[in-house]
């Protein structure tokens, strides 16, 4: 009998520190990737969650924001974690990023 794995989304605004923490929860049979969507959303989610043997399967996304109703309706068990990050730090992270676009 196939026990179904563990889900888990972490979900903020671009610049919110979802990347860092995939790195941080992935190993010892957890499975967090950044972006797992791969930008397809929900359908992108439930594709590669598909492909993933993992006792503990989560994504830290920030695109997700939009498909939550979607994701909770496919995933009701799955354990959620919203990042809060203040807009202007966001931003700011983000012009540092990229330089040349923000003159």
């Amino acid at each position: 009998m196939e026990v179904e794995p563990r889900r888990f989304f972490i979900i903020g605004y671009p610049r919110s520190r979802t990347a860092w923490l995939s790195v941080l929860l992935s190993g010892d049979g957890v499975r967090c990737e950044h972006e797992a969507s791969r930008g397809a959303g929900a359908t992108g989610v439930r594709e590669t969650f598909s492909e993933w043997s993992e006792s503990i399967i989560g994504t830290a996304d920030s695109s997700l924001i939009g498909s939550v109703p979607d994701l909770v309706r496919m995933y009701p068990a799955a354990r959620w974690v919203m990042i809060h990050r203040d807009p202007s730090e966001a931003l700011c992270s983000l012009m540092a990023d990229q330089p040349h676009r923000a003159a």
